[in-house]
């Protein structure tokens, strides 16, 4: 299913992901010619054809958004949280080392977790807060008390809860729900927030993450069996086409992501 014969060519014709749960294929329009100098797990990171009106910064948000699909998709991450500040909200940078710390000492203290979190600025543009989604955390969690009822706070149906350890300010964090939060969404959630006006950090990456994270496993040119099956998910871009194929879609896809996982 997957033309070994084409591995080492320099061209790409297409390029697929496999992820735990599903399968995405890029068919660019134009062939893409691999750079020499980059390892094979690196072809994930070429321009893909960039548009010639992209600037520099586009593509770097462009970059970093699949970067965190990708850990998303092949990561089960179990919470969505939220931090703010108490103090000093304006600093970005001193906010950013203070929330990275927090996590690293909170991996020291329990047990290792997984976690990606990304910045986003409060409404008035200077104030930092940041998103994250986190897994086999181990640390305290208590619910969220409305101080006027005494109970526990729903936001959208969710029942929300606290991190009593984080001491920096507040936090809000809610469980994602197996069952209707499909990776998919919770790879939405947390990549929207990578945007043209989001913080930016010195000499620093847009977010920041646990080490560690599984990524999908990337092969070129597989024979055309796509070709043959439905996407349960396509989209045209000024590039190519992405298609995404979920597990139980199709036999082939399940077939797939038996032998490579």
């Amino acid at each position: 299913m997957l033309n070994n014969q084409y591995f080492d060519s320099n061209v790409i014709k297409a390029q697929v992901k496999i992820y735990p749960t599903l399968i995405s294929i890029y068919l660019p329009k134009t062939p893409i010619v691999k750079n020499r100098s980059l390892s094979h797990n690196s072809v994930s990171e070429l321009t893909k054809n960039s548009s010639p009106d992209e600037t520099t910064e586009e593509r770097s948000l462009r970059r970093t958004c699949k970067v965190i699909s990708d850990y998303v998709l092949c990561n089960s991450f179990s919470m969505f949280a939220t931090f703010t500040f108490a103090k000093n909200r304006t600093d970005i940078s001193e906010k950013r080392h203070q929330l990275s710390t927090w996590l690293k000492n909170q991996q020291k203290r329990n047990n290792k977790f997984q976690y990606i979190a990304v910045p986003e600025f409060h409404k008035d543009g200077k104030s930092l807060h940041f998103h994250a989604v986190l897994a086999n955390y181990t640390g305290r969690i208590a619910p969220a008390i409305n101080p006027k009822t005494n109970r526990q706070i729903f936001q959208h149906g969710k029942p929300v809860y606290t991190l009593p350890e984080f001491r920096l300010g507040f936090t809000n964090l809610k469980y994602i729900d197996i069952v209707n939060d499909s990776r998919s969404k919770v790879a939405h959630y947390i990549t929207k927030y990578i945007v043209k006006d989001m913080p930016t950090f010195k000499g620093k990456k847009r977010y920041f993450c646990s080490k560690g994270l599984k990524t999908p496993k990337i092969l070129n040119n597989p024979t055309t069996w796509y070709e043959n099956i439905t996407p349960d998910w396509s989209i045209e871009t000024d590039n190519g086409t992405i298609m995404r194929f979920n597990a139980g879609s199709h036999p082939i896809i399940d077939r797939l992501l038996r032998l490579y996982q």
